[in-house]
């Protein structure tokens, strides 16, 4: 039925058929965050997440990133290597996940997710992990590059006294 729905279509029917499909795919598979402020942000981030560090990521693998803590500045974690995973479904990729850059210093916001015997960490782009470098920026408002690099100082500074 639907065969002969396509076979009826002219040529330009059909090109918007498949626009509109695509387009509705798109859209339904991106990924909405809050459009909250730099500072508000970052506050509920800090709250919502159990771990929160500054680290480096040293490798990246198709499930997962491998990384290097150099500073907790909330939570537990007894190693100085970690694993971060794109999706709490290990294997389902999720368009609110966090992918980070190789070779990159990060302010990270974590939660632990246990798959089978193994502990991983999830951080979604929804919440304000970020590249210290600003090649991978949190998506929130803010005013310039200069000011979330100054917030980003002043606020990791505030994390460290609590």
């Amino acid at each position: 039925m639907i065969y002969k729905a396509i076979k009826k279509m002219n040529r330009v029917q059909y090109i918007l058929m498949i626009a509109l499909t695509l387009g509705l795919l798109t859209y339904s598979s991106a990924c909405e965050c809050p459009g909250y402020r730099l500072a508000e942000m970052d506050s509920i981030s800090y709250k919502n997440n159990e771990i929160v560090l500054i680290g480096k990521i040293t490798s990246i693998d198709q499930d997962c990133y491998e990384i290097e803590v150099k500073q907790l500045i909330k939570g537990n974690i007894t190693s100085k290597k970690i694993v971060g995973i794109y999706s709490l479904r290990k294997g389902l990729m999720s368009s609110c996940s966090f992918y980070p850059q190789f070779n990159t210093d990060y302010l990270l916001y974590l939660n632990p997710t246990q798959t089978g015997k193994d502990l991983y960490y999830y951080a979604s782009q929804c919440e304000g992990s970020r590249a210290l470098d600003q090649r991978q920026k949190p998506l929130t408002i803010y005013e310039s590059d200069k000011q979330l690099n100054d917030w980003t100082g002043e606020w990791i500074e505030q994390m460290k006294k609590e």
